[in-house]
């Protein structure tokens, strides 16, 4: 018989839209599908809504365990309804701590952000979003966008 090959977590590059989160606070509507930023189209997205009614920011963890990099580009969808006049702020987090992995990084309707951010180390990923009407600085419910997101070893 063949023998058994086991793959090895972070050997190989894997979508991140393929990987199920372990969970979300104030998160909605995610969907795993091919997404526009600007004129530009991403095949393997991650999309989803950061909500306006939660008293903190919201987040979505993921597993990166054996991973050493997340590569993606983050924007706000062309066809996002609630869009025009607001801005997404996006902040990644080691194991749910307070350990921050890379820059607090701000987008905008048509405005995409290149990421090449360094897992080593980490068991989980937290990504945490909150958005505000640019002209109030009110908290407004926002889509954002990881387009083509993948994790792994470089």
């Amino acid at each position: 018989p063949s023998p058994t090959v086991t793959a090895i977590p972070g050997a190989t590059r894997t979508n991140l839209s393929l990987v199920s989160p372990l969970s979300d606070y104030g998160i909605s509507s995610p969907v795993d599908a091919p997404q526009e930023i600007g004129t530009s189209n991403y095949e393997n997205s991650v999309r989803f809504t950061c909500a306006s009614d939660q008293a903190s920011p919201n987040d979505i963890v993921y597993e990166v365990a054996g991973y050493k990099f997340l590569t993606a580009t983050i924007g706000v969808p062309s066809n996002a309804t609630n869009a025009a006049g607001n801005s997404m702020t996006i902040t990644f987090f080691k194991d749910g701590s307070t350990s921050q992995l890379g820059k607090t990084m701000t987008t905008s309707l048509d405005h995409q952000l290149n990421i090449h951010l360094n897992l080593m180390g980490s068991s989980q990923l937290e990504i945490e979003c909150s958005a505000i009407t640019t002209a109030t600085q009110n908290v407004t419910s926002m889509d954002v966008v990881l387009g083509n997101a993948t994790i792994g070893p470089s």
